[in-house]
């Protein structure tokens, strides 16, 4: 076999086995769990009940069985909305409606199940404790894509929103620690730019400047805002949130905050869009009042970051246990600049020859007496004036000659 199909066959592989492998590879930091108790009207755990974890977005069923003490857990769930289903033989079906998952957090969905038949369905919409955190005691916030894309942002990019939450300054600066202890985790992947925080190398991030306006450098640097190692357009996140206390092991990175992005993914619905964000220096900029005294217009300097989205269902694609969702995301940016340079340059007056010192002119090109030239002295002056060095007499020696 040529190297060249082996290549192939262990490109084939790994893709095959990044496919079927467990959603829990690398996902903790960017999806959330779902557990509850199931009892009966007596309060008593109903064991064996099958409980199934419907996403609205797609349809999609995640199955699940209660153990011996009516407990049931779904870890790594994306974040969205979700329905909680719950039958057994001898009791009537019991669903919990739009209960929302976030990332980085536990829902707790208790379910209790009447006598009936497993025909009749009993849907309820407020359960009590789907709001109690009992994993860990982590301080933060979460914003949805929905708010994220709303909120005013000049550089369009999520990780300005980073700064906005309690316990963080507008300079990354969370409880003392410098602004480069915050971590950033993309979809479960280590985002965080580990070279930021040098006021003497690195520049300003994709937070602190436009969307990092001078090019591909990014790094968070001094006083500046935090941001991850990649841009994070808002158009494309899911889910956003931040952590500044208590932040538990697996998503600890630093001695600051730990911020965790989920991106948007396919639905049943085919969705998507194009935007545009413009600014010009020229379009409300104010000018220098140096220029504006001259007369000088303002220099024309623009931003642009634009992009279009687009994800659904893919037709046709039932295999490998379930259906398959695609989405993806084009951003692209666009900043010519343009920089005005002082240079000192000569008048035409002193073009010409003409300068001006204490108020009064001095001409350059004016023509000055010519000297006689010595040659022509010593050629006119009687020779007597100017008599003849000594001389002296040449002796042999051998074959050397010198003068005595």
């Amino acid at each position: 076999m040529s190297m060249k199909r082996v290549v192939v066959v262990v490109c084939c592989l790994i893709v095959f086995l990044w496919i079927c492998s467990s959603p829990a590879m690398g996902q903790s930091s960017s999806t959330g769990t779902v557990t509850g108790t199931v009892t009966d009207a007596s309060g008593a755990a109903v064991p064996d009940a099958t409980v199934s974890l419907i996403d609205a977005s797609t349809g999609g069923a995640r199955p699940s069985t209660t153990n011996d003490k009516g407990l049931y857990i779904f870890p790594y769930v994306n974040p969205g909305t979700y329905s909680v289903k719950v039958s057994k033989q001898g009791f009537k079906t019991t669903v919990v409606a739009s209960q929302g998952v976030e990332v980085g957090k536990q829902l707790t969905v208790n379910a209790v199940l009447e006598l009936g038949s497993v025909s009749q369905t009993v849907e309820v919409t407020v359960t009590l404790g789907a709001e109690l955190q009992t994993m860990d005691a982590t301080v933060g916030a979460t914003l949805s894509g929905e708010t994220l894309v709303n909120l005013p942002n000049t550089s369009r990019d999520a990780s300005t929103l980073a700064v906005l939450q309690p316990g963080q300054n507008l300079n990354g600066n969370v409880g003392g620690a410098a602004s480069d202890q915050n971590s950033f985790q993309l979809d479960g992947g280590y985002a965080t730019d580990d070279m930021s925080g040098d006021n003497n190398t690195y520049i300003a991030g994709f937070g602190g400047d436009t969307a990092g306006g001078t090019g591909m450098l990014h790094s968070a640097g001094f006083n500046q805002t935090p941001s991850a190692v990649v841009p994070i357009p808002v158009e494309s996140v899911e889910e956003f949130k931040v952590s500044t206390a208590n932040q538990t092991a697996d998503f600890s990175g630093g001695a600051g905050s730990q911020v965790s992005i989920a991106t948007k993914r396919g639905t049943n619905a085919l969705h998507g869009g194009v935007y545009e964000y413009y600014q010009d220096s020229t379009f409300g900029g104010a000018n220098t009042w140096d220029n504006n005294l001259i007369g000088k217009p303002i220099v024309s300097s623009h931003f642009s970051r634009f992009g279009a989205d687009a994800g659904g269902k893919i037709p046709h694609a039932n295999f490998l246990g379930g259906d398959w969702f695609v989405f993806g995301l084009y951003e692209g940016f666009r900043f010519p600049q343009a920089v005005t340079f002082t240079r000192t340059m000569p008048t035409a007056a002193m073009r010409a020859g003409l300068l001006q010192l204490n108020g009064e002119v001095i001409n350059l090109n004016r023509p000055t007496p010519r000297m006689p030239r010595l040659a022509s002295v010593v050629r006119d002056a009687p020779a007597e004036r100017y008599p003849k060095a000594p001389s002296f007499p040449a002796q042999e020696q051998g074959d050397v000659t010198r003068v005595a």
